[in-house]
């Protein structure tokens, strides 16, 4: 005997698990109608894959890393002509301040000599945080011709889980192929 109604069905919480970070989603496994439990892994987000790099990219990343780090030397050089600005300043206030004292020149030309020496010393320190970003630019340059050619060789970067919150049924599976997931992208439905 075999009895034929039809029914409804009311879902009481429904969680929408959404990828935390864009990159690149592994196919998920789970069907609709699987069971979940609660912190089960049920996604994998790798870093975003690099585009490959041929050999005029390549020569660009290269390029980019030269330049970086002749924006490194450069900005090394002008912390040395800062240096050098600023003990002449020094000196030049030493003798401004004798000269004072012994009334042979006017406090506005005292004033101007420790304005000089002030204004040095801003652009010495100014020098050294540019010699302090050159460095962050070479090491950015770096790290994306590195990581760039440590994917496009097949290496994998650091893995993503993401996790049930409760345990339940699975609804829905939006993005069920591997591919690229945006930030905050529905990944499934439990």
């Amino acid at each position: 005997v075999t009895v034929d109604e039809e029914g409804k069905t009311r879902v009481r919480e429904r969680y929408v698990i959404a990828a935390p970070v864009a990159g690149h989603a592994r196919r998920i496994e789970f069907k609709v109608g699987n069971a979940v439990a609660a912190g089960q892994t049920v996604a994998f987000i790798e870093p975003a894959r690099a585009a490959s790099l041929d050999p005029r990219s390549r020569a660009q990343a290269e390029a980019g890393l030269a330049a970086a780090r002749a924006a490194l030397q450069a900005a090394s050089e002008n912390v040395r002509v800062a240096a050098a600005e600023t003990s002449l300043a020094e000196h030049e206030l030493a003798r401004t301040e004798s000269l004072r004292q012994a009334q042979f020149i006017s406090q506005a030309a005292l004033d101007q000599a420790r304005a000089r020496f002030q204004a040095s010393q801003a652009t010495k320190q100014a020098a050294a945080y540019r010699v302090q970003v050159a460095r962050h630019e070479v090491e950015a340059a770096r790290a994306a011709l590195i990581q760039t050619s440590a994917l496009a060789a097949g290496a994998q970067g650091e893995t993503l889980r993401v996790t049930a919150p409760v345990a339940g049924h699975v609804l829905n599976v939006p993005h069920e192929s591997e591919g690229a997931v945006q930030a905050g992208q529905a990944l499934l439905e439990i």
